[in-house]
């Protein structure tokens, strides 16, 4: 399999969701020889259904809009959020049209059945040119030195090595390069703990927002539910609370899940007439950061750099942005340019993105009266549109947070602001360092 050179591949890429069919993809579409190994057969079960905007700049770069445009996949034309005492369909809205971001088609981006998306997209890689891998499980990152040079891999029960002049860790959760050179660290503040399952005749809050993402909050510590129409009929509904949560209840998963949507009027209000019609999923430990984003020979793409939390619809953004900032970095280095000075602006853009969310994320968990109370004003709106679509990658997209963390500090220094009580004491807000 080796060509003249000694390499099987340009570049090994270690799992084919959508970070690693969007490497390939680039790859393959420049004519280099990428192999993408993933250990799953598709289409397969996955989680992170709703997308923002930002992933619109990968879709139309590689000739996959035309393709989610053809599907049956719903719009989403932006978001929802739902309060605690709120009455049935009281919900605050934002609509990406309102502000549009400077990207393709910025007034709507889709909800997806992730199993038939993920399939579709990498197909779609596979006909850019990419050799694709099923059923494949990548054993190690194998190096020479501090390089990696390729992979051990399970195929069929037979194992056997494969070298490359890169390889992307596009792995996901599972994080096998970032566990392997000892960089995975677990979250300190993020403990979450995420039941969900797909149902039928769903209601959305109000006929308006039917398209649009819900998210409703529980009146209980960082609790929230989503809310995310899949197909016509079929929607995914989740619960999120923390892990403790659960444990100290006792309750097995379906009577915790239905304890949690009969806390508000609006999450009865959609569930009232549902009918379930998969199992209920499990998703846990799953915050967690890496030291590091890439290193000689290699590179972390998507959830195997880092994950951090479901609330704004965060994941398949940053997996396919990074996907295609890893193909900027390889395209460089791959044409004989300085790999390493291209692998450290790779870390660098990466980690200042993941960041940002982290920042926000945190900000909002500490108050989240402050989110909607920022949303509300229109000198702050196109701001927090900014983040919502995804595109936050750039120091410009922080200013807000500024102002936010400088509204949190004069309401945490005055004892008797409205909006003292709810502030969340467990949770430290993590400026980014950028």
């Amino acid at each position: 399999m080796e060509n003249e050179q000694g390499y099987d591949a340009d570049v090994i890429v270690i799992g084919g969701g959508p970070a690693g069919a969007t490497v390939g993809a680039y790859l393959g579409r420049a004519g280099y020889r990428a192999i993408i190994l993933d250990r799953d057969v598709h289409p397969r079960e996955h989680v992170g259904e709703s997308f923002v905007p930002a992933t619109n700049i990968v879709t139309h770069d590689l000739g996959f809009w035309e393709k989610l445009e053809s599907s049956q996949f719903v719009k989403k034309p932006g978001a929802t959020w739902t309060g605690v005492t709120g009455k049935v369909g009281s919900e605050f809205v934002v609509t990406f049209a309102e502000c549009p971001q400077n990207i393709p088609n910025p007034e709507y981006t889709y909800h997806v059945d992730r199993a038939a998306f993920d399939a579709m997209y990498l197909r779609h890689a596979s006909e850019l040119g990419a050799e694709v891998v099923e059923g494949a499980s990548v054993l190690r990152v194998l190096f020479e030195g501090d390089r990696a040079v390729g992979v051990r891999v399970k195929v069929l029960g037979r194992e056997f090595d494969l070298r490359s002049k890169f390889v992307i860790d596009a792995s996901g959760r599972r994080c096998l390069l970032g566990k392997q050179l000892g960089i995975w660290e677990k979250d300190k503040q993020f403990n979450q703990f995420a039941i969900y399952s797909w149902f039928r005749d769903v209601k959305p809050p109000s006929p308006e927002t039917a398209e649009y993402i819900h998210v409703h909050f529980l009146p209980v510590e960082r609790g929230w539910v989503w809310h995310i129409p899949i197909y016509e009929g079929t929607t995914s509904v989740g619960v999120v609370v923390e892990k403790a949560q659960f444990v100290k209840s006792g309750k097995d998963h379906e009577e915790f899940f239905n304890e949690l949507t009969q806390m508000t009027a609006n999450v009865r209000h959609i569930l009232d007439g549902a009918t379930r019609v998969k199992p209920f999923y499990i998703e846990a430990d799953y915050s967690y950061k890496m030291s590091r984003a890439a290193g000689p020979g290699w590179m972390l793409v998507g959830d195997a750099a880092r994950f951090v939390d479901p609330i704004f619809s965060s994941g398949v953004s940053v997996a396919m942005r990074s996907g295609q900032f890893a193909w900027q970095a390889l395209e460089q280095a791959l044409a004989g340019g300085d790999d390493e000075a291209a692998l450290k602006n790779y870390d660098e853009t990466v980690q200042r993105g993941v960041q940002i969310w982290y920042e926000w994320i945190t900000l909002y968990y500490r108050l989240q009266a402050l989110f909607t109370r920022f949303s509300g004003k229109p000198e702050y709106k196109a701001d927090i549109q900014q983040l919502l679509q995804g595109e936050v990658f750039d120091k410009d997209a922080v200013k807000v947070l500024d102002r936010m963390k400088a509204s949190l500090a004069a309401i945490e220094a005055t004892e008797d602001h409205a909006f003292r009580p709810f502030v969340n004491e467990n949770i430290e807000v993590i400026e980014a360092s950028l």
